[in-house]
């Protein structure tokens, strides 16, 4: 373990102090066990004071964008970008089949997946389309992208991870894992982070080349989180492992109550993890001892595959009971239960004391995230698996039956006209 801390950190100091630093970034059932020690707050220190990967999170945060899934590499959920009290519809595309990828917004482009195996660039301002990527699979792109300055990155249900110049749409260099790939890819520095169904953790160059993988003990259907401590992963052998950055080197490991489908967040120095068997788990991302641990629900198992969204001190995710449930992140308490008719796989998104997620039942809704009441819903009409990216004073969201919705300012509408 010392030799892999000394490594961990002479390849972080390669990775921080390289010249051309470029920024990167403008869902089993399985059980098993781990082994890896705790002793990783030195690396951890080092990653939080590395000034390339600061000025990476602060450039992704202050660009107004929304590039990852979650929006950041600590997945939080949740978005700096002020939208107005009433929005309205800004436009709509028809994609013609269907989608249960979810937006990310750079620039002014959305990028999406469809389950026909394409990956569509978007106008932002009027939803025209810019080009359509053929994965050339036909089998369903349901991963998120994450969105670069000169590269789109995305894998698909063949396992295919894929880049994409994302002004001309034309493929750049292919990745092929052993099995699909779910999760989106997450980014810190010079590394690419996604997880597969082949029960591995790979991290790739912006070149496309392996800088490592890591083996688990089950599919990898959550996003992996970047954090200061490295890569927190949770996946389908219940367990959330924390990884070396640079190495792919398991520094520290937990048991969590379940399998998890739910990406893990990063939040006030703490890893939430919600397990698909409706427990949720509040770590010590120093310790990585357990802070609390509590039950969706005290009267039955609810199944959890929405990633929480977490800010203000409240922690937010969907449920496939219908409901969309707030909890207090300092001890577990729950706050409040906001009732939908259909399952909620759709992952919330909070902006300032609103939160934003889809259905099952066809609806879009707005609630209030400290009372947990109803601001605003919008009728989709199909199923909304997708989860909302909310960027420059808009909120880009997709349904099942291939609609892709944004809504905004009503001013904004005038002027894309």
């Amino acid at each position: 373990m010392r030799t892999c801390r000394r490594w961990c950190r002479r390849r972080l100091r390669e990775v921080c102090d390289t010249a051309d630093y470029p920024r990167i970034f403008a869902h089993g059932i399985g059980t098993g066990r781990h082994t890896g020690g705790t002793m990783w707050m030195r690396r951890a220190a080092l990653l939080a004071t590395c000034p390339g990967i600061i000025a990476l999170a602060n450039g992704l945060l202050a660009s107004g964008d929304w590039p990852l899934f979650r929006g950041n590499p600590h997945q939080t959920g949740v978005s700096s970008s002020r939208l107005p009290q009433k929005i309205a519809l800004l436009w709509t595309y028809e994609a013609r089949q269907p989608i249960r990828s979810s937006p990310v917004i750079s620039g002014d482009t959305v990028y999406i997946g469809t389950d026909s195996g394409f990956l569509l660039a978007l106008n932002l301002a009027d939803g025209r389309v810019k080009w359509k990527y053929d994965t050339g699979a036909r089998r369903p792109v349901r991963a998120a992208p994450a969105a670069g300055q000169e590269k789109v990155y995305v894998g698909d249900d063949t396992g295919v991870f894929h880049a994409v110049n994302s002004l001309t749409g034309r493929r750049v260099w292919t990745f092929r894992t052993g099995q699909q790939i779910v999760s989106a890819a997450n980014a810190s520095g010079t590394a690419l982070v996604f997880g597969s169904y082949d029960r591995f953790v790979y991290c790739l160059s912006p070149a496309g080349k392996l800088l490592w993988k890591a083996e688990t003990e089950a599919q990898v259907h959550a996003t992996p989180c970047v954090f200061p401590g490295g890569v927190a992963v949770a996946g389908c052998d219940g367990v959330l492992r924390v990884l070396c950055l640079a190495t792919g080197a398991q520094t520290a490991a937990i048991d969590v109550p379940g399998n998890v489908a739910a990406s893990p967040v990063f939040a006030d120095g703490k890893l939430f993890v919600v397990t698909f068997t409706g427990k949720i788990a509040c770590v010590d991302a120093g310790s990585m001892n357990t802070v609390w641990e509590t039950s969706v629900s005290q009267d039955e198992s609810v199944p959890v595959a929405s990633s929480p969204a977490v800010a203000g001190g409240r922690i937010v995710f969907g449920c496939r009971d219908g409901s969309l449930r707030c909890f207090d992140t300092a001890d577990g308490k729950p706050v409040w239960k906001f009732s939908t008719r259909g399952d909620v796989d759709s992952s919330p998104v909070i902006c300032g004391e609103r939160v934003f997620v889809g259905s099952a039942d066809g609806t879009v809704y707005e609630v209030d995230l400290s009372t947990g009441r109803r601001r605003w819903s919008f009728t989709a009409g199909a199923a909304v698996f997708s989860s909302a990216a909310v960027a420059q004073e808009r909120l880009v969201i997709a349904a099942e039956d291939g609609a892709v919705y944004c809504f905004g300012d009503v001013s904004l509408r005038k002027k894309s006209q």
